[in-house]
């Protein structure tokens, strides 16, 4: 009975971090597959964007739970990309207000601007400076 209660246990744990990664993975896959969908204005891409979400999320997940890649750190990556989202957003909209540039409401490009100065920022510092924020 004992072995068959730590083979829920196990079961259960394995789903929930699978479940955490999905989540994570998708959380950063999907702003920046429709922003390369908007940039590239194909209506088929911007379709196609959720179902590469979930195909590129379902894949990336197994390294997490069956892999030696951290959900932590994959926490921190997400908290940095967000972070860095509102800042990097606030200072593209100042620039682009500053130099009085002529943008369409619908320009995905300074929105793209800010997610990859985001990204690029989470990246470096929880990975390439390997920084822990919470732990």
């Amino acid at each position: 009975m004992e072995n068959t209660a730590s083979g829920v246990r196990s079961w259960l744990l394995a789903t929930v971090d699978f479940a955490f990664a999905f989540l994570g993975v998708a959380a950063v896959a999907y702003p920046t597959l429709s922003l390369v969908a908007s940039l590239v204005g194909s209506p088929f891409l911007r379709a196609l964007a959720p179902i590469l979400t979930f195909v590129l999320a379902f894949g990336a997940s197994y390294p997490y739970v069956a892999g030696d890649w951290s959900l932590g750190r994959l926490g921190e990556f997400l908290f940095v990309a967000v972070a860095g989202a509102l800042a990097w957003g606030a200072l593209v909209a100042g620039v682009v207000l500053a130099l009085d540039l002529a943008t369409d409401p619908g320009d995905p490009a300074p929105i793209a601007t800010a997610w990859t100065l985001a990204l690029a920022t989470a990246y470096v510092v929880v990975y390439w400076q390997e920084r822990q924020l919470f732990r």
